[in-house]
């Protein structure tokens, strides 16, 4: 009987496990333990961000304090939360709907980084903001 709910009990903790890798989406390490996903080369560039059930692709976007930036996040499809882009830092929330890019234009005036995630918080990304 033992052995029967132990291995049960091993079980249902494999399935939550399992359960929660696949739907949360853990941030990059921190900025200096690797580079960007991507780099913005030229103020004013526009940088397509997409959303799916793994998260944002870049994730990690590098750009220089100063530099304006159009990000476009655009949401593959429903299977996912990323229903809304939330960027705490700066003020701005705005829904996504499947199909539709959205636009949101920043300038940075400091460095450091500037985290973005979906409304539930489970899909996280970031811009990496240098002088």
């Amino acid at each position: 009987m033992n052995l029967k709910k132990g291995m049960m009990t091993a079980l249902v903790a494999a399935v939550l496990t399992t359960a929660c890798a696949t739907h949360t989406v853990d941030e990059a390490p921190a900025s200096g333990a690797q580079p960007p996903d991507y780099t913005v080369k030229e103020a004013g560039e526009t940088v397509r961000i997409e959303i799916a059930g793994n998260g944002y692709t870049p994730k990690t976007i590098g750009l220089k304090k100063g530099q304006a930036v159009r990000l476009e996040f655009f949401r593959k499809d429903a299977d996912n939360c990323g229903e809304e882009i939330v960027i705490e830092s700066l003020g701005i929330k705005k829904e996504i709907p499947v199909g539709i890019p959205v636009v949101v234009d920043i300038t940075p005036d400091k460095s450091g980084e500037i985290k973005f995630a979906c409304g539930m918080d489970m899909l996280r990304g970031k811009l990496i903001v240098v002088e």
